[in-house]
């Protein structure tokens, strides 16, 4: 019987040593334990699960992860784009995006996406405003790319002032 805190050793004893196989074994492991412990703990297991196999360049599958944990999203919070783990499901999206080089997965990784970063344009970190505009002048959405850059230049100016 697997218990949702004995996982969470086990992923951090594989990561600690380096072995990738191992921690990606645990971090599947957990995605099936969170399912059964609610939805905002399914997509925080999700999203672990797929920057996991970002890392390891396994596009689709990280995108089929996503995908199916999506209805759970609007379950755990309406608002959940907002929120920090929002902004790291919107940026698993975008290394996606940036990463495959399969253009139909590209495709649905920005429509899902897109709407919810013109939510974002104001609550994001440095690293999804970056890969967003990115992502948007991939896809050919230079309106966008060019407001997440000036939003990306006025928050470099005010940590800067700061």
């Amino acid at each position: 019987q697997w218990r949702w805190d004995n996982v969470q050793i086990w992923r951090r004893y594989e990561e600690l040593r380096d072995n990738d196989q191992g921690e990606l074994l645990a971090l599947v492991k957990m995605h099936e334990l969170a399912r059964q412990q609610g939805p905002w703990d399914d997509c925080a297991a999700a999203q672990k699960l797929a920057a996991k196999l970002i890392d390891r360049a396994q596009y689709r599958q990280a995108w089929q992860v996503l995908e199916q944990a999506v209805p759970s999203l609007e379950k755990a919070r309406t608002d959940w784009y907002s929120l920090g783990l929002g902004r790291f499901w919107l940026e698993s999206c975008m290394d996606i995006l940036l990463g495959t080089a399969d253009e139909a997965q590209r495709r649905a990784a920005w429509q899902w996406s897109a709407p919810y970063l013109k939510c974002t344009l104001d609550n994001m970190h440095g690293n999804l405003y970056e890969k967003a505009a990115r992502a948007a002048e991939l896809m050919q959405d230079a309106s966008l790319a060019k407001e997440l850059r000036q939003r990306l230049a006025e928050k470099r100016r005010a940590l800067e002032a700061w």
